[in-house]
């Protein structure tokens, strides 16, 4: 599996994901959250993931599910910034370029 992490200034490691090893005094926020943008199927996946947890066969198959996809911007200088598709791998696509592209720096 490729993990890609960043390494602030002030020496915060942020990733998107798990990060590929142990750091002392880790703390996780979520960069963005991408949710079926129909609030029963909305509350249903955070009901889901509630009860079983962001990894294994429930959120596999959540992901899985056909619907248009609302994903927001939490973090960041681009907090508060939103897209919709109803193909959930563009929103993840455009989630990492927001991550890896800071405002006028290209990496």
């Amino acid at each position: 599996m490729k993990h890609q992490i960043r390494i602030r200034r002030d020496g915060f490691i942020e990733c998107l994901g798990e990060l590929p090893f142990k750091t002392v005094n880790q703390t996780r926020r979520r960069f963005s959250e991408i949710l079926p943008r129909n609030p029963v199927k909305r509350l249903a996946f955070r009901l889901l993931r509630k009860l079983f947890g962001e990894t294994g066969r429930v959120s596999d198959y959540t992901r899985s599910w056909v619907c248009v996809w609302k994903a927001e911007i939490l973090l960041g200088p681009h907090k508060g910034e939103t897209m919709e598709s109803g193909l959930r791998c563009v929103l993840i696509d455009w989630e990492h370029e927001k991550f890896f592209l800071k405002k006028g720096m290209d990496l």
